[in-house]
C-alpha cells in the first residue's frame, strides 16, 4: 500500500560549438634560479632549531603564549597555550603586531574583531559542555548521597566554588592602565542584544584579546652541509650543493607542470561553459550545490550555515561546473576518446608512491573497479582537455613559478570587436595566421586579480563513476553521469 513520487528529468541536448572559436589562456612559466634560492630557504626555515633567549620578541622568532578573546566582558575563545612564530602569514595581523616587542612572563591587551559565526559557534560549545559537565555532577553527587545523604549540599557546592579563584583557575588580570585603543575598542562593544539583531553570520564584531606571552625561541637555520643534504638522500659523490639544487629544480617542475595543468582545465571548462547555453538539470545543480556545502562546512569545521542563504550565493558557481562538466562529457563522446592506459598506469604509480606500503596499495587500486573506473576517466577528462586546448585559440600568459603554482592565473580579458573584426577581416582575405597582425590578439592584463575564479582553487571538476562509452544511442556520459561526483 506504499505510494511514493518520482520525479525524472530528461538529460539536455545540445549541438557542441566549434572548438577552434574558443579562446584559452594557456599559462607559461620558467623556473629561475631565484626560484630555487627561495624554495631551499623556505626548506631550511622549515628545519630551524630553536633555543630561548631573554629579550624582546622580533620578527622570525618564535612564541609560547596563553590566548583568549572576549566580545563585551564574556570569553569568547578559552585561554589557550599556543606555539606561533611571530610574523607567520597564518597569523591574524593584530597578533603579530602585538607580539613584536613582548618579552617572556609579560601580558598585553589588544582590540581584535571575530565573527557573528564564531560567537555562536563558541555558545553552542558553550552550552553542550555545561550540560556535561552538570550530567557528571548529577552522577556524583546521587553516588554520594547514596552512601551519604548530608554529603552534597548547596554550602558544600558554594564553598567548592568560591575556593576555585584561589587555586589560579581565574582570568589573566588585565593591567589597571590601556592603551587608548583598548578602551576605544571596549567602549564599543556591542550589547547581546545587538550582536543577536545581526543578519550577517561574517559580519565583523569588535573584541578584546589578550596574550601572556611564558617564553621568547630565536631560530637557527640549518647549514647547507652533508648533515642537511643527507636529510633528502642526496647522493654523496661529487658536487652535492649542485646536486641538492638540481634535485629541487625537478621536484619543483613536478609541481608546476601540475599546476600548469589544472590551470588551463580551469581555462578550458570555463570556456565551454561559456560556449554552450542550454537548460540544466537541476537535480545535477542540486547535488553540485550540496557538494559546494558540505566542502565549506569541513573548511570551517562547522555546521552553523544558513544553507537557503548559501545555495542563493553559490547557485551560479554551482551551474558554471554542471554545465562545463556535460560539455566536457560531450567532447569525449564527439572525439571518441578512450582513456590511455599508459597514462593510466601513470596515474596509479603516482598515488601509489605517495603510501609506504606502495605495492599493496598498487594491487588493491588495480583490483577495485570503482577506484579503477575513477582513475580511467580522470585520464580521459585530461585528454578530453587536451584535445579542446589543441583545437582551440590557445593565447600564452606569461607568468612567474610563483604565480603559476598558488593558483594566481587570470583570466583572459574580454576581446576588443573591433580587433575581432580586423582579424576576421584579415583571415577572411586569405591570409594565414602567421600573415595576422600582431596587435590581432588582445592585450593580457598587466596584473592579475585579487581573487582568482571566485576563490575557487583550480582542477576541481565533477567525476563520473563509469568510463566513457561511445554508443550513441545510449547518450554515452551525459547519460551515466548523472548525479555523480568525485572531488
Amino acid at each position: 500500500d506504499l505510494e511514493y513520487t518520482a520525479t525524472f528529468e530528461v538529460m539536455p541536448t545540445f549541438q557542441l560549438t566549434d572548438l577552434t572559436t574558443l579562446r584559452i589562456g594557456k599559462p607559461e612559466a620558467e623556473i629561475t634560479e631565484k626560484d630555487i634560492d627561495e624554495t631551499v630557504e623556505a626548506m631550511r626555515l622549515q628545519r630551524r632549531t630553536w633555543r630561548p633567549v631573554q629579550r624582546a620578541a622580533q620578527e622570525g622568532d618564535q612564541v609560547t603564549v596563553d590566548y583568549s578573546v572576549k566580545v563585551a566582558g564574556e570569553i569568547v575563545e578559552e585561554p589557550a597555550t599556543q606555539t606561533l612564530v611571530v610574523g607567520d602569514e597564518d597569523n591574524l595581523d593584530e597578533v603579530n603586531g602585538a607580539l613584536v616587542g613582548m618579552v617572556a612572563n609579560e601580558h598585553r591587551v589588544f582590540p581584535t574583531t571575530v565573527r557573528k559565526s564564531a560567537l555562536e559557534d563558541a555558545e553552542e560549545a558553550a552550552v553542550a559542555e555545561e550540560g556535561e559537565a552538570v550530567a557528571e555532577e548529577g552522577e556524583a553527587a546521587s553516588e554520594e548521597e547514596g552512601d551519604n545523604p548530608q554529603a552534597a549540599t548547596p554550602s558544600a557546592d558554594n564553598d567548592a566554588l568560591s575556593g576555585a579563584g584561589d587555586n589560579g583557575d581565574q582570568d589573566p588580570q588585565v593591567p589597571e592602565t590601556l592603551p587608548d585603543a583598548i578602551d576605544e575598542a571596549v567602549a564599543e562593544q556591542p550589547s547581546s542584544a545587538e550582536i543577536e539583531s545581526l543578519d550577517d553570520a561574517d559580519e565583523r564584531i569588535p573584541a578584546v584579546a589578550e596574550l601572556a606571552v611564558h617564553s621568547v625561541e630565536e631560530g637557527t637555520l640549518p647549514e647547507l652541509d652533508d648533515g642537511f643534504f643527507d636529510l633528502f638522500d642526496v647522493d654523496r659523490e661529487g658536487d652535492r650543493h649542485a646536486k641538492f639544487r638540481e634535485q629541487v629544480r625537478e621536484r619543483m617542475q613536478v609541481e608546476l607542470d601540475g599546476a600548469t595543468r589544472h590551470a588551463v582545465r580551469r581555462q578550458v571548462l570555463k570556456a565551454l561553459a561559456q560556449a554552450h547555453d542550454f537548460e540544466l538539470p537541476q537535480a545535477m545543480v542540486a547535488a553540485e550545490l550540496q557538494t559546494h556545502l558540505d566542502r565549506v562546512k569541513r573548511v570551517v569545521k562547522t555546521n552553523n550555515i544558513d544553507e537557503a542563504m548559501f545555495a542563493e550565493a553559490f547557485r551560479t558557481s554551482a551551474e558554471r561546473d554542471v554545465r562545463s562538466s556535460l560539455t566536457l562529457h560531450a567532447v569525449i563522446d564527439h572525439a571518441d576518446i578512450q582513456p590511455d592506459d599508459q597514462r593510466v598506469r601513470t596515474r596509479i604509480e603516482e598515488i601509489a608512491s605517495a603510501y609506504e606500503e606502495a605495492a599493496e596499495v598498487r594491487r588493491w587500486l588495480y583490483g577495485n573497479e570503482e577506484q579503477l573506473r575513477r582513475i580511467e576517466t580522470v585520464v580521459a577528462e585530461q585528454q578530453a582537455v587536451e584535445y579542446v586546448l589543441s583545437q582551440a585559440n590557445a593565447i600564452p600568459i606569461p607568468l612567474s613559478y610563483q604565480d603559476v603554482v598558488k593558483g594566481l592565473v587570470p583570466d583572459l580579458p574580454e576581446p576588443d570587436p573591433q580587433e575581432q573584426q580586423a582579424e576576421a577581416s584579415v583571415l577572411s582575405a586569405g591570409a594565414s595566421e602567421a600573415d595576422a597582425p600582431e596587435d590581432a590578439l588582445p592585450a593580457l592584463p598587466a596584473t592579475k586579480p585579487e581573487d582568482a575564479e571566485d576563490g575557487e582553487p583550480a582542477g576541481k571538476i565533477a567525476v563520473p563513476d563509469d568510463p566513457p562509452r561511445t554508443d550513441k544511442t545510449s547518450g554515452g556520459w551525459l547519460r551515466r553521469f548523472f548525479g555523480t561526483r568525485k572531488d
